[in-house]
């Protein structure tokens, strides 16, 4: 089980993603790396890293012309599921 501040820390930077106009999903990204770092946890730095690679392979590959909205709704519900 997640400790318990963990999955606060996630539902915090999901609502502030939900909810604010100033924060990208690069920000929200950005928010788990730090605190999959910080707490340790190896599924939040696993999404982080899947979503990374993604994101490298339609760059290099794909010249950004990729579905990445299916890579980040995926990377939302993989992260939401730490903060229920």
């Amino acid at each position: 089980m997640k400790d318990l501040s963990t999955a606060m820390q996630v539902a915090i930077l999901l609502e502030c993603y939900d909810n604010e106009m100033e924060m990208t999903f690069g920000d929200l990204v950005e928010g788990i790396e730090d605190l999959a770092m910080e707490s340790g946890d190896t599924d939040l730095s696993s999404a982080v890293g899947r979503y990374r690679e993604e994101e490298r392979f339609d760059r290099y590959y794909l010249g950004m012309r990729g579905d990445m909205e299916t890579v980040e709704n995926e990377f939302i519900e993989s992260i939401r599921l730490k903060s229920a």
